[in-house]
């Protein structure tokens, strides 16, 4: 049976993937504030029984939003939505195991990267827009220790993909990897380790630029067994380094869960942080090599944030994150804020939530006139996946 703790480095991470966190320390918000303007229906997609529906990944396939994720009945469930937040037919499952689904649209085609297997592995499938399936699940990874699937890009060609991995340290070492996949399913070139050192690196973001790929991921080799930090390095479109690694957040803090989004000129690089003993989501401005062009700016001023996704909007970014906002251990619900690729907030902070508690796991895409925000929750004790357009 999949579990919220399947994919979770055991001894390294506490509530499955929440490093350090404390819910402790927020003040509350209250369950009253305003919900998000714009926002249209909350949809719920899922019909999951046990422990739920959970870790939700969204796409825009130019007709419709399409929704993947792991769920409690066993393996990976899809669903699609259109732009009114109508759920166009029911929930498939597409197949029996998986878990960290990641769905990326080619223009063409769905594909989807996850994690499957004990020890777990690397696979990839295809679909067509509606879910059907064009390739069977292939794997991708074969190395000793366990390779967990964190995001993926399409560069135009080949599905990026990149992973946690134990191969080199079994022991408990944990690096970053990449690997490039043809539309057909074989490897284009071979897995390529991005990281490199004894401490434990971990949750990389990528994304695809016309000059190759940017990674971001947490590291605490600064601080081993303390706060981690956000790292960064460049590669060319044959996945071979143009930098070295470079550390991009320098506070005391703990700093952790980045997500990458190319403008066209510039990098935007949201993660979450601790810094003055609040949880806020902070973003920076850098180039394709890693240079800063703007310094760290918080878009969650006034509500405290986790786990931030992103989507570019041609203009600006929208940011959606889970917020403990009730002052209660399980008070979580999901926040969208706006912003400029400087991180100067243009509107939000409010609601997309309407549920009392419990709504984490968040993922978001812009269709080109509004953003589709994908999250799971409690309904009824159940988590469940639940979809809403927010302008």
């Amino acid at each position: 049976m999949v579990t919220r703790a399947a994919a979770c480095w055991v001894g390294m991470l506490t509530a499955c993937g929440r490093i350090g966190f404390d819910t402790g320390t927020n003040p509350a918000v209250g369950p009253d504030a305003p919900e998000v303007m714009g926002g249209g229906q909350v949809t719920t997609l899922s019909n999951s029984t046990g422990e739920g529906a959970f870790a939700p990944t969204i796409a825009w396939t130019g007709g419709a939003f399409a929704i993947a994720w792991e769920d409690s009945r066993g393996g990976i469930y899809f669903a699609r939505v259109d732009a009114s937040g109508t759920q166009l037919g029911s929930e498939v499952q597409l197949g029996a195991t998986g878990r960290n689904a990641h769905l990326v649209w080619s223009g063409m085609q769905l594909y989807l990267a996850f994690s499957s297997g004990a020890p777990s592995e690397v696979f990839f499938a295809s679909f067509f827009a509606d879910g059907g399936r064009i390739l069977d699940d292939v794997r991708v990874t074969n190395a000793a220790g366990l390779s967990d699937v964190t995001d993926a890009c399409w560069d135009g060609a080949n599905l990026v993909v990149t992973w946690d991995d134990s191969r080199d340290t079994p022991s408990g070492n944990v690096e970053v990897y990449a690997g490039k996949i043809a539309p057909s399913g074989a490897r284009v070139g071979a897995d390529v380790r991005v990281s490199n050192d004894r401490n434990i690196s971990l949750e990389p973001a990528i994304a695809c630029l016309p000059s190759g790929y940017a990674i971001a991921w947490i590291d605490n080799r600064d601080n081993m067994n303390a706060a981690y930090e956000n790292y960064f390095r460049a590669f060319d479109t044959t996945l071979t380094p143009t930098t070295v690694e470079n550390r991009i957040t320098t506070t005391a803090s703990l700093s952790q869960r980045p997500a990458l989004v190319w403008t066209g000129s510039e990098l935007v690089i949201a993660w979450y942080d601790q810094r003055n003993s609040e949880d806020k989501i902070f973003v920076q401005q850098r180039t394709a090599d890693g240079s800063v062009l703007s310094g760290d700016q918080p878009v969650t001023p006034s509500h405290p944030g986790f786990g931030p996704r992103v989507a570019w909007t041609g203009s600006d970014i929208g940011v959606v994150r889970a917020a403990e906002d009730g002052g209660g251990p399980d008070d979580w619900r999901v926040r969208f804020s706006r912003a400029s690729p400087t991180g100067a907030v243009l509107a939000g902070e409010g609601l997309v939530s309407t549920g009392p508690k419990d709504a984490m796991s968040t993922a978001i895409a812009w269709n080109g006139s509004l953003f589709g925000v994908v999250w799971s929750e409690q309904v009824n004790g159940v988590p469940q996946i639940r979809f809403r357009t927010v302008q």
